[in-house]
């Protein structure tokens, strides 16, 4: 009988680095080298600035059109987002000045869960929000598990997201016209 969703992993798999990818992210942002540790060298604990939170908004979505929708949405509110196309490359991009994360739940490589278990991992408390499209009980458990603070369905309610994204970030600016 397959278990569904699929067992949590509470230690993190360790990331090969062949798994980063070579070029930069799509958003420019740099990659910065950092130093390794037991689990993983890319991704390895390291003097994290968790005060300093300020404005960065994280999306982590394997589809490409909800991506671009919440990147779309944050943006046209006023916020600074970057996005990435799965957990892999969050991890080795790593933006310091991230200050949540939207991540999906089910993606290639890495799930979401896996991500914040990475996080958590490396020392970072980085607040979570997980999108799903089957929030299950073992799920919600799961993330609690590991630290993250909300689990919303998709097709996310809008409020609640930004709710939750003004908590963390604070209240978005309104972009001036050009």
């Amino acid at each position: 009988m397959t278990m569904w969703p699929p067992p949590f992993r509470p230690i993190p798999r360790p990331l090969d680095l062949d798994q980063c990818p070579s070029e930069r992210p799509a958003d420019s942002i740099a990659r910065r080298p950092s130093p390794s540790n037991d689990h993983c060298p890319r991704i390895g604990k390291r003097a994290l600035n968790t005060e300093d939170r300020s404005g960065l908004v994280v999306v982590v979505d394997d589809d490409a059109g909800m991506r671009e929708s919440l990147k779309f949405l944050l943006e046209t509110i006023g916020h600074s987002v970057v996005a990435f196309a799965s957990a892999v490359d969050f991890l080795c991009a790593r933006p310091e000045r991230t200050a949540c994360v939207v991540t999906d739940m089910f993606m290639p490589r890495m799930n979401g869960l896996e991500l914040a278990g990475h996080l958590r991992a490396a020392g970072d408390t980085v607040p979570i929000l997980l999108m799903t499209g089957a929030p299950s009980a073992a799920i919600v458990s799961a993330a609690a598990q590991v630290g993250i603070e909300r689990v919303l369905k998709k097709p996310l309610p809008q409020e609640e997201l930004l709710g939750w994204v003004r908590a963390h970030v604070g209240p978005e600016t309104t972009p001036s016209p050009p």
